[in-house]
């Protein structure tokens, strides 16, 4: 780890646990470095109160943003209320109930499950109400207004009709209500909140994971996974969903460099070697690959590669939603896999140095696949 990161982690400790700004050497890297993590405002009091009038500019900026969202939310959740849809928000404000200022974690889309019999007639009510449909994929649809993007969500499993989206259907009709500054909302219940967490970090570190995924679930196992709970409900339910290395890799590693608590001890067995990997990789591609949004993309298509039926599969479902001849010409439906491969070799071969590039691409692709593997996790 570098001495940033490490600067990185201490300013981050302190924003969420309290205590004084910790000695920074380069302040422009550090919040560089948490800037390409999605989490840079977390610590906008402690730069505040150092005197960085910039941190407060972000942070105002910040709580613009979460107002206009969780309007823009409520709006959203009273139209399918109206239409008698049951939903549940995931991620996004159910993630943020556990943060110590759930306003300075970072919104991105609004995700929305609702039940399988009623999702049609969920996409029919947005489109109604004037919604801009923006995206049509088979795990969601996408919807736009104002600053606020909505996914509403045919399933929250990458491929569907897996246990994990059973699981989160069979607990709607117990969903609570959380609340953040005044708005309202439905969240899954408890146990099922924090599956969603532990699977959206999954998600990503097939990817490219920020300290945003990791934080969520740390914050999530601070204010619920204590050793008793952890071991008679939580486990039980994550071990045959493939995530209870994860979990236990994650959570030591918010002990370890996050300062959660050394309360809980469920975690203490973790390989801490694997911890170490695990971060670094974070460390090296970003929030959603930021750092290198090139290489990022290569290395996904690379591990996906290593699936053959399961990349072909991709590749369709990709080629579908980007190939724009598809409008004008849906006879050539079929052949979206192959439009799709042709755009990642051209994307691929139009970097500079693109054969050494690939090189280092496959290497990279090669170390998150152990990685995953480590993790119990599929590439």
């Amino acid at each position: 780890m570098t001495d940033i990161q490490e600067q990185s982690l201490a300013l981050l400790r302190a924003a969420l646990w309290g205590g004084e700004l910790p000695p920074i050497r380069d302040l422009p890297a550090v919040k560089q470095e948490l800037q390409d993590q999605a989490v840079l405002t977390l610590a906008a009091d402690v730069l505040g109160m150092s005197g960085d009038r910039d941190a407060v500019r972000e942070a105002a900026n910040r709580l613009t943003h979460f107002y206009a969202m969780m309007t823009n939310q409520q709006t959203m959740l009273k139209l399918l209320s109206d239409a008698q849809i049951p939903c549940v928000v995931l991620k996004g404000a159910a993630a943020a109930v556990y943060y110590p200022k759930p306003e300075y974690r970072k919104l991105g889309d609004v995700d929305l499950l609702v039940p399988p019999e009623h999702f049609d007639a969920a996409a029919g009510a947005i489109r109604a109400a004037g919604y801009e449909q923006y995206l049509d994929k088979q795990r969601h649809l996408g919807f736009s207004v104002d600053v606020t993007r909505f996914e509403l969500h045919r399933h929250f499993s990458e491929t569907g009709a897996a246990p994990l989206d059973d699981l989160l259907f069979a607990a709607m009709p117990r969903r609570e209500q959380g609340e953040l500054s005044g708005f309202a909302f439905p969240m899954l219940p408890g146990l099922e909140n924090g599956v969603v967490l532990l699977e959206h970090l999954a998600q990503h570190l097939k990817g490219s994971a920020g300290l945003r995924q990791v934080l969520d679930f740390v914050l999530y196992c601070h204010e619920t996974l204590t050793d008793e709970y952890y071991t008679r409900e939580f486990a039980p339910v994550i071990r045959p969903l493939g995530l209870e290395t994860l979990a236990v890799t994650a959570a030591r590693l918010g002990q370890l460099h996050l300062g959660l608590t050394d309360s809980i001890t469920w975690c203490r067995g973790a390989d801490e070697t694997l911890c170490d990997a695990m971060l670094e990789q974070i460390f090296r591609r970003g929030n959603f690959g930021v750092k290198d949004t090139a290489g990022a993309s290569a290395v996904s298509v690379l591990n996906m590669a290593k699936n053959p039926i399961k990349f072909l599969g991709q590749l369709q479902t990709m080629g579908c939603a980007t190939w724009q001849a598809l409008k004008k010409y849906p006879v050539l439906k079929p052949f979206a896999w192959l439009y799709q491969l042709c755009r990642f070799i051209r994307r691929g071969f139009a970097r500079k140095d693109a054969l050494g590039q690939l090189r280092r691409d496959k290497q990279a692709a090669d170390t998150q696949a152990a990685l995953l593997q480590k993790l119990g996790l599929d590439p």
